[in-house]
């Protein structure tokens, strides 16, 4: 998968944050506590949103630790944030559409990304659904039209999907239709029969010409769930 086909935690809005979270199911209260807490350890100062953290908080903790005050170097620091819990980190086992599938923040979300716009040709159905709002049904004909052909603008959109029509005024300016990020995540999975568990490796790969392979692995995550 692209990494333009997440957003980049470092440079989404707060408004376009808070849709998300919101959207990924957290309740009004929980949701204001992640968002500003976020918010809180990007920023370069020490004052904290009305929901959200900073130093006094996470040195009171039993093993404490100081806020970032800056842009995340990885997207598993979200886990040291106020209100970022592993289950909406990794993802909680949600029936969606029929299907059973994990909803997390790792799934969305991406340091690597050129920004909130969303590549259309390299998203998953879950970021159309929880960032773009588009309904589990339409995702599935934009997947079906996609591996036939790629999307070459907002109209070759609407032309093959004509039930985008409906969504593209309010979000076609978050969606663009070709990748400007070199980086892509690699992922692979297994399940094991007897215990049911799942475990799996993720690497996240630069495409680069001077490199002598012509990639560069950035990320190797040895345990992925």
């Amino acid at each position: 998968m692209g990494e333009d086909g997440k957003i980049n935690i470092n440079m989404v809005s707060e408004t376009f944050l808070r849709k998300i979270i919101g959207n990924m199911g957290l309740e009004e209260e929980a949701r204001d506590v992640v968002v500003d807490s976020i918010m809180d350890w990007r920023d370069p100062d020490d004052l904290y949103r009305l929901n959200g953290a900073e130093n006094d908080y996470y040195q009171s903790l039993a093993d404490p630790y100081y806020s970032k005050d800056g842009n995340l170097d990885s997207i598993e620091e979200l886990l040291l944030v106020r209100g970022v819990t592993r289950d909406l980190f990794y993802g909680k086992m949600k029936k969606e559409d029929g299907k059973t599938e994990r909803v997390g923040l790792k799934d969305i979300f991406s340091i690597y990304a050129s920004g909130e716009q969303i590549d259309i040709n390299s998203t998953s159905p879950l970021v159309m659904r929880m960032a773009l709002g588009i309904p589990g049904e339409v995702t599935r004909l934009i997947i079906k039209a996609r591996e036939e052909k790629r999307f070459e603008n907002q109209q070759d959109l609407i032309q093959r999907v004509p039930e985008m029509s409906a969504f593209i005024g309010e979000i076609g300016r978050l969606i663009v239709y070709q990748p400007r990020s070199p980086y892509y995540t690699i992922e692979s999975k297994a399940r094991s029969q007897e215990a049911g568990s799942v475990r799996g490796l993720k690497a996240i790969v630069k495409i680069d010409g001077r490199e002598k392979k012509g990639y560069k692995i950035i990320q190797w995550i040895d345990a992925v769930w």
